[in-house]
């Protein structure tokens, strides 16, 4: 007997009728649902005399879900001051090379030109991550409040973009990371070797104040921030970006007045923040 609640269909629809995995109708021979493949939601539910393919291919994310999700959280946590619905991915200008595995980014350049090409594309790639040992990739986003961003985009650069939260865990299976101290970081490293779903979750945590981390070892300490990963690379429609970090707005005009324009139509200057 399956613990899972399955839907049934609803009685205006033939026995033996099947759900996709969303609970809607699959109905070979009707025509596809209309709001469905626009939305990925139909209002009708498992009501619905129209076919719902199981992924509909090239169907944007409606933004207003995310927005009545995040209407939802502030109301949850209008007194929580340390919780963010925001998860931020900043580009760095460094060597397109990952040190620890020899792999080359997928984009390379300054932070203005990879943000140049997260926005042109619609797609944040993947890379490599450190601590693993493993060509385990993936897309990582930090969770802080916005006025601690402005210290985390010194180490990186202003700039980048942010999504809800609710758009990244529902349609890129995004996770929040463990921070495990060095013996436990270790022991399940070597317990899920080769399962690259589950490394893909793991970093290592060795604060400055560990008495175990040698003399002269730099501390690896992200625990100030709540990191989440991707399994893969971030697809995206304009629509579904909650910001665009720069470091000032005439400034992105200038490098990217094409981008500007676009964004500009879109959401005008709320869509922006001003980075470090």
């Amino acid at each position: 007997m399956s613990g899972l609640y399955h839907p049934k269909p609803g009685p205006n629809l033939p026995f033996g009728t099947k759900l996709n995995l969303k609970g809607y109708p699959l109905v070979p021979g009707q025509p596809d649902c209309s709001f469905y493949m626009k939305s990925k939601v139909c209002k009708f539910g498992s009501n619905c005399k129209f076919n719902h393919p199981e992924n509909p291919e090239n169907v944007p994310r409606d933004p207003s879900r995310d927005l009545s999700h995040y209407e939802a959280f502030r109301q949850h946590n209008k007194d929580r001051m340390d919780v963010s619905f925001f998860l931020c991915h900043f580009t760095k200008s460094e060597h397109p090379v990952n040190s620890q595995t020899g792999i080359f980014h997928d984009i390379r350049g300054f932070a203005y030109d990879r943000l140049e090409s997260i926005l042109t594309q619609k797609k944040v790639y993947d890379c490599v991550l450190p601590h693993l040992g493993a060509p385990v990739q993936a897309v990582c986003f930090t969770e802080m409040m916005l006025p601690s961003l402005s210290m985390h985009a010194e180490k990186y650069s202003p700039w980048g973009v942010a999504f809800h939260k609710s758009f990244l865990f529902n349609e890129t299976r995004a996770n929040q990371v463990l921070y495990c101290r060095d013996e436990l970081f270790q022991s399940m490293k070597e317990k899920a070797k080769g399962d690259h779903d589950l490394l893909r979750y793991m970093t290592p945590f060795a604060p400055k104040y560990s008495e175990q981390l040698p003399q002269g070892t730099n501390p690896v300490d992200y625990s100030h921030e709540r990191e989440w990963r991707t399994p893969g690379p971030v697809s995206f429609e304009l629509e579904n970006l909650a910001y665009v970090f720069v470091p000032d707005i005439r400034l992105f005009k200038e490098l990217m007045p094409d981008l500007h324009t676009t964004l500009r139509e879109g959401c005008g200057d709320q869509g922006y923040r001003k980075g470090g």
